[in-house]
């Protein structure tokens, strides 16, 4: 009876966390909105309801039917196809209602979102199909994270093979792409298998039938899942002709072995081959499939756009989920990028080892990895010149010879024990996928009962949508930031209208952020006008080129349709109120902000809450230094005028402070206070107070030499 060692134990408990990770990755994100996840499940389906392969029409009916992928190879859409044969899918055009507003392929705040999603949906129709093809991506995800365990251990040791597959299972993007349907899953399996199988020839020093055989089958397999895939055959091909070099086996069994697996290959996948002939005149289509997805004149080929293509692919390789358009935390990058350069450092030491010691058994397998890792590279390179596909999960194929040279890389460089904690923080990086950037991209609408006390009520309708409430996450915001809230609205409306937000400052009356998006991804036509939603936002303050006082801005709400798909076009709800309403919102607070030091330095408090630090007085105007001492409970006025030498008022310019209302003011924060004086030429001085609108009381001035509670100062300074 075979024992399990205890690095076999741990890649079983690295299999089981992937399965737990993996089902968190797939929960978190909504059905179809993974890269051509719909796709990818119509053509599927369409097997089933068709009872044929698809065909490849002109570039408008291919995305008009929403079915884009019919380009691929078959074979994951007919496994997919039996399994998910036994469900009802009558209800998938809900799931296939576009959102105009989608940011695919690019990273954006709002709006990642592919599709519109009903609320209530039956988890027992479409879903039911979409889980169970999302459950064969795992399985198939589980397949090469131990084949990987396998190999690596066979090219170098369990230990370096169980880092090796814990690093594979730690990429989010890996993760979530095992989590979604997507025929990747299966090239990268039966890709890997491949070479498992060449590390297993090459170490047994022999190539049999049964040999010939299995790789055969791989191949043919390869053959009719994705074209990156067809690398493998080069793979095995070098391996076989490099074998037969040094004499690891002979002629006669490398030729065999190639000519077995080639026509077995050919067997069970050249009828596909034949068909594309015969339909589009080229055994890879690649001339119909151009014309769907093909790149044209857009090639970028100046340095700097290359450039850009490779950055685009090396985040979506570590981490960018949805459809291309959530990316990870910004110190990932940098942190993978030094770990690679560190492992490329470290493998060319350990083949110069190799080299000089004739460690024969390190040298091929170093020499694979590299074999492997340029032939996923290369097929990238060609993928992505016929067609736009620049994305970092086209490499994945590669993930055995990839990660066996991270970790033995680093083996190299620093004590081994210490190699896998640089796994851990893209480990921690993956474990933030479903739970907070997933999360954020994809926050649903939710019912509450009533509206919750932490809510600012608000009373605003809108052709049927009734504004009731709203939440911020915080008082106070700096420019650049992010800030979120919620919205409480109830009704529905026939056109699916989105919501527009905007920040606005209300001394210029210039919006300075804003949204526009779906709320809780819903089509408000599918609502239910009687209950009470609370849909989440987000939206980013501008960045401010100069320091900027502090104010509190307003935010704007309105709702607009979309008309003919152009969310440029449509109208603007009708609010039953006239307008749309401003709330009031974030204290705007930048931290480079510094009130200028006052001509006449003066300490004044009002009530213990308020403090004039100083003042600078011109023959236009007066500007006033003000700061608060604690939180201030209430919007309290400002009273500014002058007195005559009798003691009569002659001028007075009561008011709050211009967009910042004492209610919104941050304790010790110093700022300027801007008043014009249009002063009477028998003005005598000028005074200063405080006091509550409501009931007129004032704020003690102290000092108050007067005994008015007012403090005053000669118009002269």
């Amino acid at each position: 009876m075979r024992r399990f060692s205890r690095y076999d134990v741990a890649a079983l408990l690295i299999a089981l966390g992937f399965i737990v990770i993996a089902i968190a990755y797939s929960r978190a994100t909504p059905i179809f909105e993974p890269p051509d996840e719909g796709a990818h499940f119509l053509y599927a389906h369409n097997i089933l309801v068709e009872g044929h392969l698809p065909l490849l029409e002109d570039r408008a009916s291919v995305f008009a039917s929403q079915s884009t992928q019919r380009h691929h190879m078959p074979l994951y859409y007919l496994i997919g196809a039996v399994l998910i044969s036994g469900t009802d899918r009558s209800d998938i055009a809900d799931f296939l209602h576009q959102s105009p507003l989608a940011s695919t392929g690019v990273v954006t705040l709002n709006n990642q979102n592919l599709n519109l999603h009903p609320l209530d949906l039956s988890p027992d129709k479409t879903m039911r199909a979409v889980f169970i093809l999302r459950a064969f991506s795992i399985v198939l995800a589980i397949g090469t994270l131990l084949l990987i365990y396998h190999g690596v251990s066979l090219l170098f040791s369990k230990r370096v093979g169980v880092a090796a597959m814990l690093l594979t299972a730690s990429i989010p993007t890996f993760i979530f792409i095992s989590a979604s349907i997507s025929n990747d899953n299966l090239t990268t399996f039966l890709f890997t298998a491949g070479v498992v199988w060449c590390i297993h020839a090459w170490r047994n020093a022999r190539l049999n039938l049964r040999d010939a055989a299995l790789i055969g089958v791989i191949l043919g397999g390869i053959a009719l899942s994705k074209h990156n895939g067809l690398a493998l055959f080069g793979v095995v091909g070098v391996v076989v002709i490099a074998g037969i070099i040094v004499r690891r086996w002979t002629w006669s069994a490398g030729l065999r072995t190639l000519a077995i697996a080639g026509a077995l290959a050919a067997v069970l996948a050249g009828w596909w081959y034949l068909r594309n002939l015969q339909l589009y005149g080229d055994l890879l289509a690649i001339g119909a499939s151009a014309a769907i997805w093909g790149r044209g004149n857009s090639i970028n080929v100046l340095p700097r756009g290359v450039l850009a293509e490779a950055q685009g692919i090396y985040y979506s390789f570590w981490m960018t989920l949805g459809y291309l358009n959530v990316t990870g935390p910004s110190w990932l990058f940098p942190y993978t990028f030094i770990v690679v350069i560190g492992a490329l450092i470290g493998a060319v030491r350990l083949l110069r080892r190799a080299i000089r010691q004739r460690q024969d058994d390190l040298l091929f397998a170093i020499g694979l990895c590299a074999l492997v890792i340029a032939a996923v590279i290369a097929a990238q390179i060609v993928t992505t010149r016929q067609i736009a596909s620049s994305q970092g999960r086209i490499l994945f194929p590669g993930l055995l010879a990839f990660s066996a040279v991270i970790v033995v890389g680093w083996r190299a460089l620093i004590p081994p024990r210490w190699a896998p904690l640089l796994i851990l923080p893209v480990a921690a990086a993956a474990l933030t996928g479903p739970t907070v950037y997933l999360a954020e991209a994809y926050r649903p609408l939710t019912v509450v009962d009533a509206l919750p006390a932490s809510a600012h009520p608000i009373d605003a309708a809108a052709e049927g949508l009734d504004l009731v409430g709203y939440e911020l996450d915080r008082p106070t915001a700096a420019p650049g930031e992010i800030v979120t809230g919620a919205l409480y609205f109830t009704g529905s409306h026939p056109e699916d209208p989105r919501m527009i937000l905007r920040a606005v400052d209300p001394r210029t009356g210039e919006p300075v952020g804003g949204a526009e998006f779906y709320p809780g991804m819903i089509p408000t036509s599918t609502l239910d006008p009687d209950r009470i939603y609370r849909a989440p936002f987000r939206l980013k303050l501008d960045d401010a080129e100069t320091p900027q006082p502090p104010v509190r801005l307003g935010l704007l709400i309105d709702w607009r349709t979309v008309a003919d798909n152009d969310p440029s076009q449509g109208r603007y709800l009708t609010w039953d109120a006239g307008t749309f309403p401003v709330l009031n919102a974030w204290t705007r607070i930048d931290p480079a902000y510094r009130a200028d030091p006052p001509a006449v330095a003066q300490t004044v408090t009002f009530g213990g809450l308020i403090r004039l630090d100083g003042y600078t007085l011109t023959p236009d105007g007066i500007t006033l230094v003000w700061r608060a001492l604690g939180p201030l409970p209430t919007d309290y006025r400002l009273t500014l005028g002058a007195f005559n030498s009798a003691g009569h008022v002659v001028f007075q310019a009561d008011g709050e402070v211009a967009g910042f209302p004492t209610s919104a003011w941050v304790a010790d924060l110093a700022f300027e206070d801007a008043h014009a004086l249009d002063l009477p030429p028998n003005a005598e001085t000028i005074f200063l107070g405080w006091y509550d609108v409501d009931s007129g009381q004032r704020l003690p001035a102290d000092p108050n030499p007067r005994g008015d509670d007012l403090w005053v100062i000669g118009v002269e300074g």
